[in-house]
């Protein structure tokens, strides 16, 4: 889940959403859209531009707002799932049952708010690209939405493991000794 939380970290922070070079009076212009800014490339010359400061925002709205809310609540989640496995590490039985399944629920969030972005910027670039304006590779969507499948098979890999651990007789899921479980019974869950 921590290499889940990098990958949606850098895929968040990079300008590689919509990527897009076009020709503007005989000149060359690639166009780098991140969720929160937008690098534009002349010849050696880039101006980084905020959002907030561009033509498109209206009023205090702007076309990405929902995309960084959907990606701001994505990595929050996958954040919060990484602490509460961290903090987990130490627990046995009944608990280490209740915030694995938390775990999982919270990992299902991450991973689905970050694959439908992801999933809606290789449908733009595999459908609507064509010869006058090419869209290059999105590599910070592949990021996220690479950080969104390892999320769903954290909470995959974590539900069969509730399941199969619920429908056996066997011994509980146990991740440390029980002389170290002092940290469990404590404020998260």
């Amino acid at each position: 889940m921590g290499f889940s939380g990098v990958l949606q970290l850098v895929g968040f922070v990079t300008p590689g959403w919509y990527r897009d070079t076009f020709k503007y009076k005989d000149e060359s212009v690639i166009r780098n859209f991140g969720v929160w800014y937008l690098v534009k490339c002349k010849r050696d010359t880039c101006i980084t531009e905020q959002h907030l400061d561009s033509e498109y925002y209206m009023e205090g709205f702007h076309p990405n707002r929902p995309l960084q809310v959907q990606l701001t609540v994505a990595l929050l989640a996958c954040v919060f799932a990484v602490g509460l496995i961290v903090k987990s590490r130490k627990c046995t039985g009944p608990t280490l049952m209740k915030r694995l399944a938390v775990t999982a629920y919270i990992s299902v969030i991450s991973g689905l708010l970050s694959l439908a972005p992801a999933a809606n910027v290789a449908a733009i670039h595999f459908f609507y690209t064509d010869s006058y304006r090419p869209f290059l590779f999105p590599y910070s969507a592949f990021l996220i939405g690479l950080g969104g499948i390892l999320a769903l098979t954290v909470s995959l890999i974590s539900l069969h493991q509730i399941r199969s651990t619920q429908t056996t007789n066997g011994p509980l899921l146990q991740s440390s000794s029980a002389e170290n479980q002092d940290d469990c019974n404590s404020t998260l869950l």
